[in-house]
């Protein structure tokens, strides 16, 4: 009797050491689990913010791209025509309010989900990230950096040369200010102007051409990041 309860009792104990290691490994594998599932989710969702963001920034360059053409085509025919004196009174409005607007020229290179300590960018695959890098630090940075130098051509160009603003104007009997189209139109006639819109039709034809490569790589992205979704949820 003592042995069969000897006995008895050991398989009692054994039993519950078997159940608690059971419901431990269980436990482990459905946190495992959870936690695969979670950062799936996280991964998805980190994803499709990436191919939206993306493409925001992919309709802002499909529409900066022929006004950069308008502002070359412009530009060459003011650059043309200065000298002679024919450049149109809408031409030099048009001009004159590049010369003084004080909030031409910005484009943000970065975006919220691009983020190369996060977490989550570390599971995506290396030709992925590689090609995120050079989209965003080349292509978007080197965009961001010719709009910068633009806005400061502009600025310096106004601060050192262009004759001031209430000198150009003059009021009319209604009280509305009118550009001084004979003064502007000989003010443009100097080097200094020639120089500049040079400047600006070289820097403007960069933006052209780094605009229609960076779309390009922004639809291969987009169909990376698309198919690694997919390969996610299978």
């Amino acid at each position: 009797m003592d042995f069969r309860r000897v006995i008895k009792t050991a398989v009692k104990y054994i039993i519950e050491i078997v159940v608690i290691f059971v419901g431990i490994t269980i436990s482990f594998f459905f946190d495992e689990w959870k936690q695969g599932r979670e950062l799936l989710h996280r991964k998805i969702a980190y994803t499709e913010s990436l191919i939206y963001e993306i493409g925001l920034k992919k309709k802002e360059l499909i529409s900066d791209s022929p006004a950069a053409l308008v502002w070359i085509s412009r530009l060459d025919s003011i650059n043309a025509n200065r000298l002679s004196g024919k450049v149109t009174e809408k031409q030099l409005t048009w001009f004159f309010e590049v010369m003084t607007r004080r909030t031409t020229f910005f484009f943000n290179g970065s975006t919220p989900s691009f983020n190369t300590i996060s977490t989550v960018w570390q599971e995506l695959p290396d030709t992925i990230q590689l090609q995120i890098h050079s989209l965003f630090l080349q292509d978007f940075g080197y965009n961001e950096l010719i709009y910068k130098d633009l806005r400061t051509t502009i600025i310096d160009f106004r601060t050192h040369f262009l004759i001031p603003f209430a000198d150009m104007n003059f009021v009319d009997k209604g009280g509305g200010s009118n550009l001084n189209f004979k003064l502007f139109g000989e003010e443009i006639k100097k080097q200094a102007y020639g120089n500049l819109i040079a400047e600006i039709m070289i820097q403007e034809g960069s933006l052209y051409k780094i605009d229609k490569r960076a779309i390009s790589k922004i639809e291969s992205l987009q169909k990376k990041l698309t198919k690694f979704i997919s390969d996610l949820k299978k």
